[in-house]
């Protein structure tokens, strides 16, 4: 069974209301809320609810045009109970955010090494009558395989 999830994501006009493209914090969680139900999902069978998050720390902010990869991996389960390690993480920026001179307004620069903006543990509760146990992920190994 997993227990790492990612969503990879390129942040847009619609994810910031900031004159400057900055990405609010609150709308990095809903993605992060993503990724946390599908792990419970693929865990329990069935959603879960927040119970609290902790330690989260911000380390760079996030701009309109940054691809970003959402990350949660499952640490422990109680009876009830998971706890997740969420991680963002930013993969690449634009070229002009990057200080590239005359660059196209949709060039961007690849980090050689994905940059930490953002960290923290949640603990989700999923309710023990709605608890299946483990599902199947649903990953295609070969999705270019030839159909018939």
């Amino acid at each position: 069974m997993r227990t790492t999830s990612v969503l990879h994501y390129n942040m847009s006009t619609a994810d910031s209301n900031d004159p400057f493209g900055i990405v609010p914090v609150g709308r990095l969680l809903e993605f992060i809320g993503d990724v946390e139900t599908e792990i419970v999902i693929l865990h329990d069978g069935d959603e879960s609810l927040a119970l609290g998050y902790n330690g989260v720390k911000v380390y760079e902010e996030v701009y309109v045009g940054d691809q970003i990869d959402f990350k949660a991996s499952l640490l422990k389960t109680g009876n009830t109970s998971r706890e997740i390690l969420m991680e963002v993480w930013k993969v690449a920026t634009t070229a002009a955010r990057a200080g590239k001179t005359g660059a196209h307004p949709e060039e961007m620069v690849h980090f050689d090494q994905p940059r930490l903006v953002m960290d923290g543990k949640v603990i989700l509760i999923v309710v023990k009558d709605r608890q299946r146990g483990a599902q199947p992920d649903g990953i295609v190994n070969n999705p270019w395989r030839a159909l018939p």
